[in-house]
């Protein structure tokens, strides 16, 4: 029997649905969203898709489901139990499933490790923006960048401080700015600093220093190592 134009697009939307909800479970879990065309999108939720209604037709083939189960799901003849349950599976659990997996296989080292040297793949093609990984890994310390206008810039990079991913907009936040001695060193914080923010074109490099302390304005100065 032919659809109708209504039917069909309700029937797409339901397709395509868990993928899109499975990519955003992955954006919230461990996935940055870089610039991405719709299309590619499209395509990457149609995947997820049918990876989740594959498993669904799995497990409902392994717990002895019949062709009839499913047409009387289409034609809403099951109990709203039912409904809630199959409902349930393949909007948040299976899309769950997969988002939670996917964020232990990215956070594995031995295993993924061993895995893809099996199956003859490396880990380079997954690797991470040196900007990522340096500001995912960085504690307290001091940064002097030099921008695009001739400028160098000083100020100290804490928990207040904020770095952008570098697949959206890797801009820079520092907590406190800080002057320079006569040998451009770090002096210490400039008078009632609130902290400075760097745009990612104006910054051609940056400087990192470890220092002691905690930074804290209301506290001893932060001491640079030696």
């Amino acid at each position: 029997m032919a659809l109708d134009t209504g039917t069909a697009i309700l029937i797409l939307g339901a397709f395509v649905l868990p993928g899109f909800i499975t990519l955003i479970l992955r954006e919230r879990l461990y996935v940055v969203r870089g610039e991405e065309a719709p299309f590619d999108r499209l395509l990457s939720a149609l995947l997820y898709s049918a990876v989740i209604y594959g498993l669904l037709l799995v497990v409902a083939h392994g717990i002895g489901l019949q062709k009839s189960d499913l047409v009387e799901f289409h034609d809403g003849e099951k109990s709203l139990g039912d409904d809630l349950l199959a409902a349930s599976a393949i909007l948040l659990l299976l899309p769950g499933l997969i988002a939670i997996i996917g964020s232990r296989w990215m956070a594995s080292r031995g295993f993924r490790s061993w895995l893809l040297r099996l199956v003859g793949s490396s880990e380079a093609h997954n690797a991470d923006s040196a900007w990522n990984k340096l500001f995912s890994e960085q504690g307290l310390c001091l940064v002097r960048a030099t921008l695009t206008d001739g400028r160098i810039i000083g100020g100290l990079y804490d928990e207040s401080s904020v770095a952008g991913y570098s697949e959206q907009v890797p801009d820079l936040y520092l907590s406190q700015r800080w002057e320079f001695d006569v040998e451009g060193w770090f002096a210490g914080p400039t008078g009632r600093t609130l902290g400075v923010w760097l745009s990612s074109e104006s910054i051609v490099s940056l400087e990192f220093c470890e220092v002691e302390g905690d930074g804290d304005l209301d506290r001893e100065i932060p001491k640079i190592k030696s």
